[in-house]
C-alpha cells in the first residue's frame, strides 16, 4: 500500500468490495497506485514539496548619495 492525495472523489474495488475514495490522503494498492496518477485522481505524496515558495519581491528603496 502507498499513501498517496486523492484529488478527486472516485470510487475503486479493493477485494471484492466497492470503496468510495474523497479528497485527501489515503493508501491504494501499490498495483494500482501508477493507473489513479496517470488518471489525474491521485498524487503520490513524496512528489509534493514540503513548503510553497511564495516569489514575492524584496522592496527597499535606495537613496542615491550626492
Amino acid at each position: 500500500m502507498k499513501a498517496v492525495k486523492i484529488l478527486v472523489p472516485f470510487r475503486f474495488e479493493i477485494d471484492h468490495k466497492a470503496v468510495e475514495f474523497e479528497p485527501g490522503i489515503a493508501e491504494l494498492p501499490d498495483e494500482s497506485v501508477d493507473a489513479f496518477i496517470r488518471a489525474g485522481y491521485a498524487a503520490l505524496i513524496e512528489d509534493e514539496p514540503a513548503i510553497k515558495i511564495v516569489g514575492n519581491k524584496a522592496t527597499s528603496k535606495v537613496k542615491a548619495v550626492k
